[in-house]
């Protein structure tokens, strides 16, 4: 039987792009255990949301339904 794929997801709120420049953490972080599973992720470079605010995203991300749609 094959085994089943694992994910973990993370979402943050307050971090940006400038923290993780090309896709692993910024130099001036302090964060090895952080750096060592981004090494060994797949990390996506271009991504969507479906609102620029955190509620709603989070909401449409785990509903699979735009903002306008879940009331978030």
């Amino acid at each position: 039987m094959a085994s089943k794929p694992n994910f973990l997801i993370f979402m943050v709120d307050q971090l940006n792009g400038t923290l993780f420049p090309d896709g692993m953490p910024a130099d001036f972080l302090k964060v090895p255990h952080l750096r060592h599973l981004a090494s060994r992720s797949v990390r996506f470079m271009r991504n969507y949301t479906a609102s620029p605010l955190c509620g709603p995203g989070r909401a449409s991300f785990m509903s699979g339904q735009l903002p306008s749609r879940t009331g978030v």
